[in-house]
């Protein structure tokens, strides 16, 4: 097919293009979401613009049948904060996608080549999802999915704004700079990695510590925080994003300061807080429509959670265990202003 009828072609379908990407975006995040892994950055996406897949059928003198035929067409790109999360991320696609061809181009990358980059995945979407009416018509669609952490991320649009692609295209004295700054984000990856295995070891250590009932000395911290939430409370509550920094400084403000002090109140107080949780469902339940539109405590919708038969999150189901204890002991719930 000529570039005139591919571009007629292209705007015949740009709609149709664009839906695909949208509803594969929802189904990515949704995906992503569930694993529990966190994003450095929203999920992107975007559909190729014809000025750029004109330019690339001239320079790679392509042969084309359809605008489909390009791998590259509908493009998403997933920045994670964590390089462990790459493994997880990778398996998530093998397994709910139906993968064509996958690159990591840091293990191709040459000696004389500035890297850091990310893991592409050309993928169609499964025969399974051909039964969902939204993704009816795209058996034919394919999709570019690229994977890097958020210090890849950053080299990688660094690299493409200065065109530093290859080290003799660069100038020679700013070479040393360059690599310098190419180490630099690398070993931020490393030392974010060495952080999460020495959190791991102190979440272990806390556990033996909590089972053989060792905590009447250890202070809270965001991490025994979340730790304390994740024992006692219902999993099913967990919110993508808890604000157990913002519920920190609230502890600290009303001078619960320890972790067996939360333990107790979260243990003498369950049934109100249970209690309290099952009446706001029942509740949200049975309102008008035009209550949907408010938000629970975390990132999810109201409406979501309640589908879901759970309203509080992790942090407010702490706050009501707390404001509850204080209250029993004629004391006021301290809120940040």
């Amino acid at each position: 097919m000529n570039k005139v009828d591919l571009q007629d072609e292209y705007n015949k379908s740009i709609g149709a293009i664009d839906d695909f990407r949208k509803n594969l975006s929802d189904q990515l995040t949704k995906l992503i979401f569930e694993s529990g892994v966190p994003l450095g950055i929203n999920l992107e996406s975007r559909v190729k613009e014809w000025g750029s897949i004109a330019e690339k059928i001239d320079r790679k003198d392509l042969k084309l049948k359809t605008v489909h035929d390009l791998t590259d067409l509908i493009g998403f790109r997933i920045i994670l904060l964590f390089k462990r999360d790459l493994d997880v991320i990778s398996d998530l696609i093998r397994k709910n996608l139906s993968v064509i061809s996958e690159d990591d181009k840091l293990e191709t990358l040459n000696d004389n080549k500035f890297g850091y980059q990310s893991r592409h995945y050309i993928i169609k979407i499964p025969k399974s999802w051909l039964k969902v009416p939204s993704f009816v018509s795209c058996k034919d669609y394919k999709a570019e999915v690229q994977v890097r952490t958020l210090s890849q991320h950053i080299w990688a649009a660094t690299s493409h704004k200065l065109q530093y692609k290859n080290e003799e295209n660069i100038p020679v004295q700013l070479r040393r700079a360059i690599n310098r700054a190419s180490a630099m984000l690398e070993i931020v990856d490393l030392e974010f990695e060495r952080i999460l295995i020495e959190r791991d070891g102190y979440l272990d250590d806390l556990n033996k510590k909590s089972n053989d009932n060792l905590t009447r000395d250890e202070y809270l911290n965001i991490d025994s925080l979340r730790f304390i939430a994740s024992k006692y409370l219902p999993h099913e509550n967990l919110s993508g994003i808890e604000p157990y920094d913002e519920l920190m400084s609230e502890l600290t403000l009303n001078k619960i300061l320890k972790v067996d002090q939360l333990v107790d109140i979260l243990k003498s107080t369950e049934k109100f807080w249970m209690d309290e949780e099952k009446n706001r469902v029942a509740k949200m339940s049975n309102a008008s429509v035009e209550y949907w539109w408010t938000k629970g405590e975390g990132e999810d919708d109201t409406e979501a959670r309640i589908k879901r038969g759970v309203f509080y999150t992790h942090v407010g189901l702490i706050r009501n265990a707390v404001e509850h204890y204080l209250k029993e002991n004629n004391k006021t719930f301290r809120r940040l202003i």
